[in-house]
């Protein structure tokens, strides 16, 4: 079993996350772990550092264990505050790699895949098992290229890669950039808007559908043409139902919950059986079959294709990433003077962007700093407001559809540049942002700058 915990995590989501596994053995980096034993909970039988190993392969004992044993778990956010742990077993990894819907008569031995999302997230999994189980070439992009489009695009083409999957956001941004030689480009988390018709035509850009649970469940090569870019077709050995709340089919045309089911499905949640029970269901329709249900509301449309609309839930998905809200108000909530509070996405200077509301009487930076501390980078909201009442229904529960738009409780320092070269950058960064209520020393995430405005602003430096 493998469990992988992103170095770049703080302190205490490693730590929930390592308490979850209870694993043997701790394999990381002399570097890693030298800025970091004494802060890990380390609770193994040995710690092995990576770049001092010299092991025999020859000598090594291979345990088949049979494709039911657990072989990965990745953990996703949770909303009782902690990380959720999906467990998938080594046959869901082996049904991952063929579920890809490639062009007829693609041969996959020897295409250069380009891996650049992190291994703890399904996208970077979905590419790496069937890169090397079809055996292709494998290509693991560093965090300097990943976060730099200019880098990012130069390594794509020099090394000729082949396929690459990026957030729905940044792989539009790079097709309008740059002359890709890419063969595919997979893009998925989140809707995809402006994919250039004259890109499309020469790249296979896919639009994938999916979750941790169950990888990819639709997908939809883009044209460029559609109006609105649908979540696809079933993908592989996939089935697809849109229920309603007795796990019913309905029409097609009405809403309902997304459901699916394959032989790439997790077996459960690590240590989470009532979850597990709730969301992994047998499946009405093929007795000893289960479904998985994702939450996610949709329809099937005249083409028979999945359209998305929206959540049942206050699970959100923002540049490719799902982000349960509930985990980010739990946390919030224990810094003293939070109180209640609220999370969800809205609008910022075009952009969306998850913002915290709450009641308390806590300073905004000050409850900022502490989810810094707490919660992985992009689970960070990019506003934080500060309300005398949060709006609730007649029921009492809060109702997020009234909350206000967003303005930021951060106090901007508003320190001028003191040089050329500082307010050339400070005005690509407001003009990036669309607001001009901040200085050269102040934190541009704060005031909703994006990590792709961020990737955005780098390459305008730098013309």
């Amino acid at each position: 079993e493998a469990y992988q915990v992103n170095p770049a995590y703080p302190d205490d989501r490693a730590n929930d996350i390592l308490g979850q596994t209870g694993a043997a053995l701790f394999v990381t980096t002399s570097e890693i772990w030298g800025a970091r034993k004494g802060a890990l909970k380390i609770d193994a039988d040995a710690v092995l550092l990576a770049d001092e190993m010299a092991v025999d392969p020859a000598a090594a004992e291979i345990d088949e264990g049979g494709l039911d044993r657990t072989a990965l778990v990745l953990f996703t956010s949770g909303t009782t505050g902690h990380p959720k742990g999906v467990v998938h077993t080594q046959r869901s990894l082996v049904s991952i790699s063929g579920a890809m819907p490639h062009a007829p008569g693609t041969v996959l031995a020897g295409l250069r895949y380009a891996i650049i999302p992190d291994f703890g997230f399904i996208a970077g999994v979905m590419e790496i098992y069937e890169c090397l189980l079809h055996g292709g070439e494998c290509h693991i992009i560093g965090e300097e290229t990943r976060l730099q489009m200019d880098r990012l695009a130069a390594y794509l083409n020099d090394r000729r890669i082949d396929i690459a999957f990026m957030g729905s956001s940044l792989g539009v941004e790079m097709l309008r950039a740059y002359e890709l030689g890419l063969k595919e480009l997979w893009v998925g988390g989140e809707k995809v808007v402006g994919v250039p018709r004259e890109k499309a035509e020469r790249i296979r850009v896919i639009n994938f559908y999916g979750l941790s649970e169950i990888a990819p469940i639709t997908s939809h090569v883009v044209t460029g043409r559609e109006d609105v870019i649908p979540a696809g077709r079933p993908e592989a050995d996939c089935r697809l139902y849109v229920l309603d709340d007795e796990l019913r089919e309905v029409p097609q045309g009405t809403i309902g919950e997304v459901c699916a089911s394959a032989d790439r499905m997790a077996d459960r949640y690590l240590l989470l059986p009532e979850a597990s029970a709730e969301r992994f269901v047998p499946n009405p329709f093929e007795p000893g079959r289960r479904l998985i249900r994702t939450g996610d509301r949709g329809y099937i449309d005249a083409d028979e294709e999945l359209m998305l609309c929206g959540r049942s839930d206050n699970m959100v998905k923002l540049r490719g990433l799902r982000i349960e809200t509930g985990e980010i108000e739990v946390v919030a909530q224990t810094f003293p003077g939070a109180g209640t509070c609220a999370c969800t996405v809205k609008p910022v200077n075009g952009a969306d962007q998850l913002c915290l509301y709450y009641e308390g009487t806590a300073d905004a930076e000050a409850l900022r700093r502490y989810l810094v501390a707490k919660l992985t980078e992009y689970m960070v909201p990019a506003r934080l407001i500060r309300l005398e009442k949060l709006p609730r229904n007649a029921r009492g529960k809060i109702d997020r559809g009234w909350l206000p738009d967003p303005v930021s409780n951060c106090k901007a320092e508003m320190v001028p540049p003191a040089s050329d070269n500082e307010r050339m950058l400070l005005d690509l960064a407001r003009k990036q942002i669309g607001y001009d209520k901040f200085g050269v020393t102040d934190d541009l995430f704060a005031f909703g700058l994006t990590s792709l405005g961020a990737m955005n602003l780098a390459v305008e430096a730098g013309k």
